[in-house]
């Protein structure tokens, strides 16, 4: 049988426990300060467009918000969003260029200088609303906790866009 130990030259064995020592703490600290990170990224707003309402659960597709995380708008996810009768409503209605004004700039406008009219709303006129969207509904939808990475939360505060 072939033994390793006595094979090795006696003057690189505690060379080849430290080598060892300093690959375990490596992956050590590699673990806590990358993989354990996702617990310390605080975010507690989600928005994106509404897929799917199905009673007090609204399916949505989009991404977490963050200003001390920008980077992390960019990753697509699926979000179960769920409403109770503590969450807020807000309806903001946006005003869509006449016909006569998108016809001179060929369908193009700036979405940002659009008219926007906002107010109270509740669950029965959000599924009115996304029942008869023509263009979508986005929503924006708020926690008092940390929502980040997580499939599904309940909100505190839904705001919701739709266009007229």
């Amino acid at each position: 049988m072939f033994n390793f130990i006595n094979k090795i030259n006696p003057r690189f064995g505690p060379a080849i426990i430290v080598i060892a020592v300093i690959l375990l703490l490596s992956g050590g600290f590699f673990y806590f300060f990358n993989l354990n990170n996702k617990n310390n990224i605080d975010i507690r707003q989600f928005a994106g467009g509404v897929n799917k309402i199905d009673n007090s659960l609204i399916y949505v597709s989009g991404n977490f918000i963050s200003s001390e995380h920008p980077e992390l708008g960019k990753i697509g996810s699926n979000v179960t969003v769920g409403v109770n009768t503590a969450t807020k409503f807000i309806r903001i209605l946006v005003h869509l260029p006449p016909m006569e004004e998108l016809k001179k700039s060929r369908g193009y406008f700036n979405g940002k200088d659009l008219k926007r009219d906002e107010g109270p709303s509740d669950l029965e006129t959000f599924k009115h609303d996304f029942a008869s969207a023509y263009y979508g509904v986005n929503i924006f939808a708020g926690s008092n906790s940390n929502i980040y990475g997580k499939t599904s939360f309940v909100a505190t505060e839904v705001k919701y866009e739709i266009a007229q």
